[in-house]
């Protein structure tokens, strides 16, 4: 009997501790959780740590890149015009504001523009005998009058000793239907005046023109509109544009020009898209602007 109990004890307390190892105390369970729950996030850990190292390695080496490349590329050169406003100047009696646009830099292929090929002015209609033999050395061919036929009435047209030793002269008017100032150069820009620009550098795209002078009334808005936009499609940068414009003012204090003035025509041509797709909004075909460029761009010691 006694042993029939004993072994009912020994088989409870098999059963109870578990049988083949199955049962675990909840104190043994934790330790074995985080162990496990441990050994998960080390590994995601470790899958991590070589992304985020790739990750840095490649940013250092954008970094290296860059500054590399800043050592290598060297500062851009300050462009500078070959004459200065005073070389440039035709020194006339009749009228105080003529000027060649050669000799200033561009910013393609270390290029220049090109010198005695063209030339902006005022009015010549009151143009002295001595400011005729002068024009007459320059070799001009051509002459485009900005002028309205209302101006050519008043002031008269330009002095016919000259006009009579050119192979051509062309009447293309710009006319201002606002304002003056700032908002008179947007009106010389508007669509009124289009056919006028494209004629005008139509003509400039073709070698038969050049010496080439062209003028309006005091030479200073309407050709330092078309002055600017011809610098601007030879790639001139725009402060030796403006210095360009500013000088009638230097050339005869009593011609006022403003700064803000001709920045309308660089906002225009800014919101066209380019030089080049103003032009063309214009009517000026893209052969005609690649002529001029070659026509007027030329190397250093030309």
């Amino acid at each position: 009997m006694r042993r029939e109990w004993l072994a009912l004890i020994g088989i409870g307390i098999w059963l109870w501790g578990g049988g083949a190892g199955d049962w675990i105390e909840p104190a043994q369970a934790a330790p074995a959780a985080q162990k496990a729950a441990s050994k998960t996030e080390k590994k995601a850990s470790e899958k991590k740590a070589p992304a985020a190292q790739k990750e840095s390695q490649k940013k250092a080496q954008e970094k290296k890149a860059q500054a590399s490349q800043k050592k290598a590329t060297p500062a851009p050169k300050k462009l500078k015009p070959l004459l200065t406003p005073k070389d440039r100047k035709v020194n006339l009696r009749g009228t105080r504001n003529t000027r060649q646009l050669g000799g200033l830099p561009s910013t393609r292929d270390g290029l220049y523009t090109k010198q005695a090929a063209i030339y902006r002015s005022g009015a010549l209609c009151f143009l002295k005998d001595s400011d005729v033999d002068i024009l007459k050395e320059k070799g001009i061919r051509t002459v485009i009058e900005l002028r309205t036929p209302q101006e050519i009435a008043r002031d008269g047209r330009d002095v016919p000793a000259f006009v009579s030793s050119l192979d051509k002269i062309y009447n293309l008017p710009l006319i201002c239907t606002s304002g003056r100032g700032a908002s008179a150069y947007a009106s010389y820009l508007k669509a009124n005046n289009h056919r006028n620009i494209a004629q005008f550098f139509h003509i400039l795209s073709q070698e038969k023109n050049y010496p080439l002078l062209f003028h309006c009334s005091a030479g200073k808005d309407r050709a330092g509109i078309m002055s600017a936009l011809l610098l601007e499609l030879l790639r001139v940068p725009r402060p030796i544009i403006m210095d360009d414009y500013l000088t009638s003012q230097r050339n005869s204090p009593r011609l006022k020009v403003e700064a803000d003035w001709l920045r309308v025509v660089f906002r225009t041509v800014d919101k066209a898209g380019g030089i080049e797709a103003f032009l063309q909004q214009c009517g000026v075909k893209p052969q005609e602007m690649q002529a001029i460029r070659q026509l007027l761009l030329v190397p250093k010691a030309k």
